[in-house]
């Protein structure tokens, strides 16, 4: 009897994710020397120590990158989004007639308008400061040149905003002939403290079962699939899976998570990051470093030696010279 496949969300997650090994071969070596939090190795656990390179130039280089990078999109005290009134609005001629609200007269209904806009992008950026943007930002921008690939989930709807990364070994996804996303699979690891009742009796677990069970090893996975029906449809298909069970369904006129890469690569579902390009430097300062150190460390050891048959040696009633140092 033929076995029947398995379809769901982890399994295609699962295959996926052996289909793109070199892709993460590549991205942790990458990772190894500048930051290997990015991307540590496949068999580290929580708390493990990581391996760090022998010399830290790939790590100041991405840390500048990143930093300017910050600044550039995302200036302070600057709005980074701005309204524009067109220029058809602006060659009408009843935006140039005077015009009168509530707080006051204006020269023109055009002035009136921008105003109203400038107040509109205070009030945006105010409510974004609000949430810790920043900061998810700066993990996008150093995952996206450091290993190349980046994914970033808005959360939340008005006034809660909120944002979340995912690491390259937690996200899979599947780009069409033209580049753009076909369907993506995250993943997180969860406490059953993060999920209701109704979600876990979905799943066919029990709380109680979970809370006898305690301890890292024993936290579930929940697997989210954004897929669109059909190539080229406008609406996307959100699905979770919890213990291979799809616990919530939804579509959405627009995907919530944003993936993003350095460098596209045509018929490719990854894009290249930064730091691989200067791989070859990266490799050569750290072994460069690593043999002058180990140089260093060799010649520290001193081991005076004498030979007595040599004229001038030592007579057995010489005294024993002491090292001092």
């Amino acid at each position: 009897m033929a076995k029947t496949p398995d379809t769901s969300i982890q399994a295609q997650f699962d295959n996926a994710d052996g289909e793109r090994q070199n892709e993460l071969a590549i991205a942790r070596e990458a990772a190894a020397f500048t930051d290997p939090t990015m991307l540590p190795p496949d068999s580290t656990s929580p708390g493990m120590a990581l391996n760090r390179a022998y010399q830290c130039l790939g790590t100041d280089g991405l840390e500048n990158l990143v930093s300017k990078m910050i600044v550039a999109h995302f200036p302070p005290g600057i709005p980074w989004s701005r309204y524009i009134v067109s220029e058809q609005l602006r060659r009408d001629p009843q935006m140039q007639e005077p015009f009168s609200d509530a707080t006051g007269v204006w020269p023109s209904a055009l002035m009136a308008l921008e105003a109203w806009l400038y107040e509109r992008e205070r009030t945006i950026m105010g409510e974004f400061a609000a949430t810790d943007y920043r900061v998810k930002m700066r993990t996008t921008f150093q995952h996206i040149l450091g290993v190349g690939n980046s994914m970033l989930e808005c959360l939340g709807k008005y006034p809660n905003y909120g944002f979340r990364n995912y690491r390259f070994d937690n996200f899979v996804q599947r780009r069409g002939s033209d580049s753009k996303l076909i369907w993506l699979i995250v993943r997180e690891r969860m406490h059953h403290s993060e999920l209701s009742d109704e979600i876990l009796a979905k799943a066919n677990l029990r709380r109680d079962d979970l809370k006898r069970n305690a301890g890292r090893v024993n936290d579930l996975w929940l697997y989210t699939r954004a897929a669109k029906d059909t190539y080229g449809a406008t609406k996307w298909t959100i699905e979770q899976e919890l213990n291979k069970v799809v616990v919530n369904t939804s579509v959405e006129q627009v995907n919530p998570f944003i993936a993003v890469g350095y460098r596209e690569l045509c018929g490719e579902n990854y894009s290249r990051g930064f730091v691989e390009e200067r791989l070859p430097e990266l490799r050569s300062v750290n072994g460069l470093t690593k043999a002058t150190l180990d140089m260093a460390v060799a010649a520290a050891k001193l081991h005076p030696v004498i030979d007595p048959s040599t004229s001038g040696g030592m007579e057995p009633d010489d005294p024993v010279p002491v090292l001092v140092g």
